[in-house]
């Protein structure tokens, strides 16, 4: 009968291990890309996501193969109860920084042209509320919708542009998880 009773602790136990095993996994291959990307890349030190699925969206996996450096990371955080979208937070250089944007032109002869332009990011501080984020001017703007949570919340944060989707967090948990943000350290 004794013994009965330790199985559960011992599932609880592995289930623990295997946990952090994966966070390690996460946490290692984040702190390669901090080590491949041309600007500081930060975390949350977040109680609300400690726990929390990363998902890489970006760059690939083939791109963390090569030596060429990675100019855009972008991290989705995901509810493991229900593998639900929770936020994602993209990230590259302030300054010095090419977009790309993909352009699709309709010709009046119904003639479809695809190209893609690229231009110097500059951040628009004439949309959205103001916000202070460790003494960093940034700016949040609200999902449509009279009821909606969420919104865009973004800053810079030295010389690193990082930004916040979310469909379910209210602006103040975003402006709470975005003051604990912290550089990343590399393996």
């Amino acid at each position: 009968m004794k013994y009965f009773k330790l199985i559960p602790f011992f599932f609880i136990f592995i289930f623990l291990i295997i946990g952090s095993t994966k966070a390690a996994e996460s946490n290692n291959k984040i702190a390669l890309l901090n080590e491949k990307s041309d600007f500081q890349l930060y975390v949350p030190n977040n109680p609300f996501l400690d726990q929390s699925k990363v998902i890489i969206k970006d760059p690939d996996t083939l791109q963390l193969e090569h030596d060429e450096k990675i100019s855009l990371v972008a991290l989705h955080y995901i509810d493991p109860h229900d593998d639900s979208f929770i936020l994602s937070i993209t990230q590259h250089k302030a300054f010095n920084y090419k977009q790309k944007i993909d352009i699709v032109l309709i010709e009046p002869d119904g003639e479809v042209k695809e190209f893609v332009k690229e231009e110097e990011f500059k951040p628009n501080y004439n949309t959205g509320e103001k916000v202070t984020i460790n003494g960093h001017e940034g700016r949040f703007e609200k999902l449509a919708g009279e009821n909606s949570l969420g919104g865009i919340l973004w800053w810079i944060e030295d010389d690193t542009y990082i930004e916040f989707h979310t469909q379910v967090l209210t602006k103040e948990e975003l402006v709470q998880i975005a003051t604990s943000m912290i550089q990343c350290t590399s393996t």
